[in-house]
Order: C-alpha cells, then sequence, then structure tokens
C-alpha cells in the first residue's frame, strides 16, 4: 500500500469528523424575516449555475452548466451551454423549452413535475418559499449556511419528490444551491455563483423566438 494511500485512510475518519453538521436554527425568527426582506429586494437575478443529475440505477451523474436569469412577476430562464443547448423558460404561467429544433410550449399546470420545480426554484429567491403550505419545512444552519428541507405534504407530490433542499449564504441570503431528492432515489443539484441582483434584463430574454 503506498504512502499516499495509507494517509488518505488515517486522515478520512479526520476529516469526516472535521465537516461542520447543520443543526437546528437558533433563532428562526429572526432569519425569516430577514430573509423576506431580503428576497424582497430582488427585482431581477442573474447567475451561472452547475446542474448535477445522480441517476441511481446507472450510477451516473450527468453534469450541466449554463446561465440563470430571474425576474420578479414569475419569470425564469435556465439556458443549458454544455454539453449540450437546452432552453428551459418560466413565464408566469407557462413554460417553454427549446432543445435543437424542437420546441414546446407547457402551462405549468398541466405537469406536477414542472409545477413544482418552477414553485420551489422562484419561491427559494423570492421568498414565497417560507410561507408554501403544502410542505412541511426544517430549518436548519451551519457556520457558512442555512438550510431549509421541504418534505412534500401532498400524497401525489411524494410520489414525484421525497424531499427539497435550499441552502442560503449567510453571507448575503442569496440561494447557493438547491436539490431535489426524488422518490426514485435519483438526485438532482444545481448550483448557483457569481450572482448579479438588480441588473437590467430584457422581457426578450423570457420569450421564446
Amino acid at each position: 500500500m503506498s504512502r499516499f494511500l495509507i494517509l488518505s485512510v488515517i486522515s478520512l475518519p479526520l476529516l469526516l469528523q472535521g465537516q461542520p453538521a447543520y443543526t437546528p436554527m437558533k433563532d428562526e425568527t429572526l432569519f425569516r424575516e430577514q430573509y423576506i426582506e431580503s428576497a424582497g429586494q430582488i427585482n431581477t437575478l442573474k447567475a451561472s449555475f452547475v446542474q448535477q443529475k445522480s441517476i441511481s440505477l446507472l450510477k451516473a451523474k450527468l453534469i450541466s452548466t449554463g446561465e440563470y436569469h430571474f425576474k420578479r412577476d414569475g419569470m425564469v430562464r435556465m439556458e443549458y451551454t454544455k454539453p449540450y443547448a437546452y432552453l428551459f423558460i418560466l413565464n408566469e404561467d407557462m413554460v417553454y423549452i427549446r432543445s435543437g429544433e424542437k420546441e414546446m410550449h407547457v402551462p405549468t399546470g398541466s405537469s406536477r413535475l414542472f409545477s413544482q420545480i418552477s414553485r420551489i426554484t422562484l419561491g427559494a429567491i423570492n421568498g414565497n418559499i417560507l410561507t408554501m403550505k403544502d410542505f412541511s419545512m426544517e430549518v436548519l444552519e451551519d457556520d457558512n449556511r442555512y438550510l431549509l428541507r421541504l418534505d412534500p405534504l401532498n400524497r401525489d407530490m411524494k410520489m414525484l419528490f421525497r424531499q427539497f433542499q435550499v441552502y442560503i449564504s449567510k453571507k448575503d441570503l442569496q440561494v447557493e444551491r438547491i436539490e431535489m431528492l426524488e422518490s426514485s432515489g435519483d438526485t438532482t443539484s444545481i448550483n448557483f455563483s457569481g450572482q448579479q441582483v438588480n441588473i437590467l434584463l430584457n422581457d426578450a430574454l423570457f420569450t421564446v423566438q
């Protein structure tokens, strides 16, 4: 056994012990007030994202990157650039998807999957996630982040998702990561970085030409 491998094996338990654990929030009321106030000041947001999809049956991880745009009043644009071009737009109650030459228009209400993913991503940015009645919520924290764990209460939703997890930076109360744990065992994680708040975003970004 190599010296590097021996050191790695010895160090692993120490590294695991050193990782901060999430614990119940000390002052949840204060967090809610600050988070809602901060979210209420966000009119537009632009960020880069890395999405990782873990497929339990295939034991594979699919990684995609792109740009995320948000505009208050229910407008979201997720433009995937790698490994392939894919466009997802939410404009109020309609979802637009473009993949290659194929284009699809879908009302959010006609798809539970689109509807819930849209609600969670929008709610995490505009603060409405704290008042959703169809989830039970646990609010946790570590030294650097807040963690919202949302468990679906609706039976139909439980068939799709086991839990949503939203990670929020303590530094600026920006959403850093959203994880969707599906009942099938698959997991989707979206990590945001380089957030730019309240910059000019043209409405044309949220329409499909």
